[in-house]
């Protein structure tokens, strides 16, 4: 009989998933006109932008900020499902246009977006909450939620266009990074996750698009055509590895200034709601410290409860560390000598 409560359970599942995508689908378009109303009274300057690589906690951050200062919160605007991404394809110009490769692409924009620029319309809407789709708007909304004034938005493809997202909005900023290994480790042991990250190819993604990002990555170029013949957990590392130094370069003279802060998942999960709230206040962003505390353990909606290849699950802050037992130590020396290579290895805990 147990089988038939199990079946019961996922069908149970299954049918409130599907009913809350169609309310969120409703709630994104018969709202819209409200929130183009409500959006006028939008202060960019107390908006924030939270971006890191994937699995680095970026979903778990935004929910907690967007409690924390009464925020609206976008989710990931340069998502395939979305739609609005795939419209900036002849801005950006990639070597190819298949669903896996594009799930994976960073767009690039060194310095300012220019006039005209679809990506920069993205954000631009992003910032107001003005892009009416319900990959956008993980959350059923209650009619409260349009009148904020504040908006979060949460990026996973953001970091080699951060530091024109810094130039042409006064947005804050905030970058998460995670131990790579727990990172790694994270991807690997998802199936859904794995999935996606199995056709990745470096030069694909950091040489061969014409859009200026060779001008920066070029001198990596014979490591990353090398690595491109690796495992998955090599190219991982060193996709992870350029991307951060990227970010890195930067934002190399505005680091712990008032509009970008560079925070760790690891050191957040150790000290607690405490670290965070000392972030806010020296960035001087104004927060309800009794929402903070209230939010900080919940669980992110992007947690995928999927069958692993492997790995057990985790709870709590042994997910920090679940990577030393379920990697081999062939597996961490190999991130580790990625890391060392593109000269992160300091960004390595023991």
């Amino acid at each position: 009989m147990h089988w038939i409560t199990r079946k019961a359970n996922k069908l149970k599942l299954k049918i409130e998933s599907q009913t809350e995508l169609i309310v969120r689908d409703v709630q994104s378009k018969i709202f819209y006109p409200i929130n183009l109303w409500e959006s006028q009274k939008i202060d960019i300057s107390k908006c924030i932008v939270v971006n890191g690589f994937w699995r680095s906690g970026t979903t778990w951050l935004q929910d907690t900020l967007s409690a924390a200062i009464n925020a609206k919160a976008v989710f990931e605007p340069f998502g395939l499902r979305s739609d609005y991404f795939y419209k900036a394809m002849p801005e950006i110009n990639p070597p190819q246009h298949d669903f896996t490769f594009l799930n994976l692409l960073m767009p690039y924009q060194d310095h300012n977006f220019g006039e005209g620029s679809y990506l920069k319309s993205i954000i631009d809407k992003a910032l107001l909450d003005l892009l009416p789709h319900r990959n956008t708007q993980m959350t059923i909304r209650p009619i409260s939620y349009y009148s904020r004034d504040r908006v979060v938005v949460k990026f996973v493809r953001a970091s080699l266009c951060l530091k024109a997202i810094y130039n042409d909005w006064p947005v804050s900023i905030i970058h998460i990074y995670r131990d790579p290994r727990a990172l790694i480790h994270t991807i690997m042991r998802i199936d859904y996750w794995r999935a996606i990250f199995e056709q990745l190819s470096l030069s694909k993604q950091l040489l061969q698009i014409n859009d200026g990002r060779k001008n920066y990555f070029y001198k990596w170029e014979k490591e990353i055509f090398e690595l491109d013949q690796q495992n998955l957990i090599s190219r991982l590392a060193a996709y992870w590895a350029l991307t951060e130094k990227y970010v890195l370069d930067s934002f190399s003279n505005q680091q712990k200034q008032n509009r970008f802060y560079i925070v760790n998942y690891d050191d957040m999960l150790l000290e607690g709601s405490d670290y965070l709230r000392r972030v806010l206040d020296e960035m001087k962003i104004e927060f309800n410290n009794l929402d903070l505390e209230k939010n900080w353990s919940k669980t992110s909606p992007t947690s995928v409860k999927k069958k692993s290849i492997g790995y057990g699950k985790r709870q709590g802050t042994d997910r920090l560390y679940s990577w030393k037992s379920d990697l081999n130590q062939s597996e961490q020396d190999e991130i580790r000598d990625i890391m060392k290579r593109f000269g992160l290895e300091y960004r390595l805990k023991e």
